[in-house]
């Protein structure tokens, strides 16, 4: 806490607000409270009702989803993750896209398919979230999943 020479005259000049000094910490505890109910209420909405898959996803249906305002959601996600709020919608969207992977979506589907189920609205904006949340290249872990199930194959 950064005490400056104007806070130490103010609390000098009236003693009497230094009663108040328990009551602020307080306030800002229950704050930080809020917050996190809020945070984990945000992240219901993507977990278990998995709202990342609609397409036309923004930051305004969540907030009229959610009850909560769209600053409040935008600082949320910085502050609890670190992300912006398309990167955090976009990991959501990627692990899901590479649960779907593990379960043989792409033995019956192209991986066009794969980016539009996972909620996605273009090839191109899959393969980028993809590359910047897993930091390798789709096609990589594509022929990683089918060597897997090729070995396997084999040793039956």
């Amino acid at each position: 806490m950064v005490v400056t020479l104007t806070n130490i005259f103010y609390f000098a000049a009236t003693p009497s607000a230094l009663q108040y000094l328990p009551l602020i910490r307080i306030e800002s505890a229950l704050y930080t409270s809020k917050k996190n109910l809020n945070f984990d209420r945000l992240k219901a909405l993507f977990e278990t009702e998995e709202i990342f898959l609609d397409k036309t996803l923004c930051l305004r249906s969540v907030s009229l989803t959610s009850g909560l305002g769209e600053i409040t959601i935008r600082t949320l996600i910085k502050k609890s993750t670190g992300l912006s709020f398309n990167d955090f919608v976009n990991g959501y969207r990627v692990e899901y896209a590479i649960e779907i992977m593990k379960s043989d979506f792409l033995d019956a589907n192209l991986i066009s398919a794969l980016g539009e189920k996972s909620g996605f609205k273009s090839n191109h904006t899959f393969y980028r979230a993809f590359k910047k949340q897993k930091i390798i290249l789709l096609h990589i872990i594509i022929r990683r999943i089918f060597k897997a199930n090729f070995y396997d194959i084999l040793q039956l």
